[in-house]
């Protein structure tokens, strides 16, 4: 991995809040989307990689992964929805951009939790879904930080039916949405 941000000379403008540690890792083999990107986009710094799972190796905090037409494939998109299932709660928005969009590839981005497809011939179409995505991630991360609070998940079950799990389970719910911790 290599990393293709603005030069130090050059004005930055953040579009994300400080701190928040956001990568941007382009996955491709000849580095077309990556230069298009350095150039439409300086505010972020990238990084290129050629399979998605150097990308995802590195991502140990909130990471923005373009995967480019030549690894928009089945095989990465499930190697990107296995990822999902073994970890829900990961910090990894994936965008998908591709020369054409068919409704096959978008039903099966929709399954892998993929976050955009875009076209690369349409003018602006990358740099718009990646500037959104990338508010949303940061979004995220601020409300989930100055909140300071997590989600809990609380199971309730029973192997035998009718012995009142969903009452136990309403209540549980009722009191715990009613008192703050």
């Amino acid at each position: 991995m290599f990393n293709r941000g603005a030069r130090p000379s050059e004005p930055r403008a953040k579009t994300q809040p400080p701190g928040t540690g956001l990568r941007v890792v382009v996955v491709e083999a000849d580095g077309d989307i990556t230069e298009r990107l350095v150039v439409t986009c300086p505010e972020f710094d990238l990084d290129q990689v050629n399979h998605v799972d150097d990308a995802i190796k590195g991502a140990l905090g909130p990471t923005i992964v373009v995967l480019g037409p030549d690894a928009s494939n089945s095989a990465t998109l499930d190697r990107v929805e296995e990822l999902r299932d073994l970890c829900p709660s990961s910090e990894l928005t994936v965008v998908v951009a591709v020369s054409k969009i068919n409704t096959a590839l978008l039903r099966r981005a929709l399954r892998a939790g993929i976050s955009d497809v875009v076209d690369l011939n349409e003018a602006g179409d990358l740099e718009g879904a990646l500037r959104r995505v990338a508010s949303r991630a940061a979004q995220r991360l601020v409300s989930t930080s100055a909140s300071g609070r997590r989600g809990r998940v609380i199971a309730v079950f029973s192997p035998k039916g009718g012995v009142g799990t969903t009452s136990v389970a309403i209540n549980i719910a009722a009191r715990r949405g009613s008192v703050p911790n």
